[in-house]
């Protein structure tokens, strides 16, 4: 009976050994698709070939890929939930008419999930438009496919109309945008709406906070980069698709893995007021990165002057911005491993604050 007991308590301690080594490998690319196979008429970099969507399907999948669902991400995220190391996730911004007729279909053959995120103003014209509309929308939740929201006018969240002008006018705006459109998609599908994906992946501080004050569990930007177990799940990195990206290119955005920040400054999604300011971050896990190959990006991926305080073990870079926007800060790095790995931030630059935040 000993025996017994002391081979079950191997047993458990090895399956639990397995299962935290698996939590802190895993990856999590989140793919940002929009249109399949759209009129050569509308000239927009983010139709994909429908031929070439399998083809990076296909490739990712030799490549070792499960895909997951967006519940399987939020179940890693609360309740701890082991996924495969290599984890992807598709989704579709928009809810275009072709994600409906074209997408799901195809993924759907394949029994690959996916999420699509919807804006109420687009759907509501529906197929006049080039849009899903609230029938398509809903055959498809009703085959397993995850709604998402995607605001209500698809706007930028930190740049309200002329006509928010206080921080009560803002507040009222923001909710008719997060709150108001989740109710709305909800009542069409008669499923809960739990993911939201930001509009341009423009968001701060304060739409942060009321993201989760409106009650959502995961939010998705468009940083590029991938994901891990130190990862926010409302501030969630996901990667475009474009017309003109190969399957390589697909593979190389899947394939990297996170860098992680102790410390960054400016803080993710903060508001500034200074145009020259030294950006810092320090790295969580350094100890798996080659130091000579982590490199600055900023600013539309200009390359900056990058130095190390070994005492303080922060990297710094002087930089300057010109025009009031949201920034994206972007760390890259070879791994020890030779594999590539890959870190993200955005803040938003602001003269003065914003009269709708005082």
């Amino acid at each position: 009976m000993k025996g017994f007991i002391c081979i079950f308590l191997v047993v458990i301690i090895f399956s639990f050994g397995f299962a935290q080594v698996s939590v802190d490998k895993t990856r999590i690319s989140i793919l940002c698709y929009h249109h399949l196979d759209l009129n050569p008429k509308y000239k927009t970099p983010y139709t994909v070939d429908s031929g070439k969507f399998i083809e990076q399907i296909e490739a990712l999948q030799a490549e070792g890929f499960t895909f997951i669902s967006l519940k399987d991400v939020e179940d890693f995220y609360y309740k701890h939930k082991v996924i495969p190391e290599k984890s992807a996730v598709i989704t579709f911004d928009d809810g275009n008419h072709n994600t409906y007729t074209i997408a799901y279909p195809l993924l759907k053959k394949r029994h690959i999930p996916f999420a699509v995120f919807v804006y109420p103003s687009a759907i509501g014209v529906g197929h006049d438009r080039g849009f899903a509309n609230w029938a398509d929308v809903k055959e498809m939740a009703d085959n397993g496919v995850i709604i998402g929201c995607h605001a209500f006018d698809h706007p930028f969240l930190t740049r309200p109309g002329k006509s928010v002008a206080t921080k009560e006018q803002y507040d009222k705006w923001l909710k008719n945008e997060l709150a108001n459109s989740k109710a709305i998609i909800e009542s069409k599908i008669s499923k809960n709406v739990d993911y939201f994906a930001v509009p341009f992946g423009a968001f701060d501080a304060y739409v942060d906070k009321a993201l989760k004050i409106y009650g959502y569990k995961l939010a998705l930007n468009v940083d590029g980069g991938n994901n891990g177990i130190y990862s926010e799940p409302l501030n969630l990195n996901r990667s475009f698709v474009m017309k003109d990206d190969s399957v390589k290119a697909v593979v190389s955005k899947t394939n990297s893995s996170p860098i992680y920040f102790d410390s960054t400054f400016p803080n993710n999604l903060e508001r500034i007021n200074n145009q020259e300011f030294t950006i810092s971050f320090r790295i969580k896990n350094l100890d798996e990165l080659k130091l000579a190959s982590i490199t600055l990006l900023f600013a539309g991926n200009r390359k900056e002057n990058l130095v190390f305080d070994k005492n303080a073990n922060t990297f710094s870079a002087k930089v300057k911005v010109f025009k009031e926007s949201y920034y994206g800060v972007s760390v890259a790095a070879e791994g020890n491993n030779g594999k590539p790995y890959r870190g993200n931030w955005i803040f938003q630059y602001n003269c003065v604050v914003p009269s709708f935040l005082k």
